[in-house]
């Protein structure tokens, strides 16, 4: 299956995340918990998925989407944010995010976000 990454400031909800997605059969090669730390994890590992909490910090979230299509204008990254952000979720579309997810994470509405990643690019 896919190589994921997983960004999120909460260890615990990483955890679920990286539990739905191996459970999948996807491999999580990265977990970050700042902007700084996973844009250089992005340069290295490449993954063919990022999962970024849009709520890192104050918009680091943000941030990140646009400085890693920037990298990769051909990243597929999956913008994830909590109930009622639908502002800042279509924010994060229009900086490149392909597809979005809400917390609480169900495995239903994590492999629609990851097939629709896969279709739009």
């Amino acid at each position: 299956m896919a190589r994921m990454m997983i960004v999120d400031d909460s260890s615990f909800l990483k955890g679920v995340l990286k539990f739905i997605l191996e459970r999948g059969g996807h491999k999580v090669v990265g977990l970050a918990e700042s902007y700084h730390e996973a844009l250089e994890m992005y340069r290295t590992l490449k993954p063919d998925v990022v999962f970024c909490d849009i709520l890192l910090g104050d918009r680091e979230g943000l941030q990140l989407v646009k400085a890693v299509r920037e990298i990769d204008p051909r990243a597929r990254i999956i913008s994830v944010s909590i109930d009622g952000q639908e502002d800042r979720a279509e924010e994060a579309r229009s900086l490149g995010a392909c597809a979005h997810v809400e917390k609480p994470y169900g495995v239903v509405k994590v492999a629609d976000a990851i097939d629709l990643a896969f279709r739009k690019r």
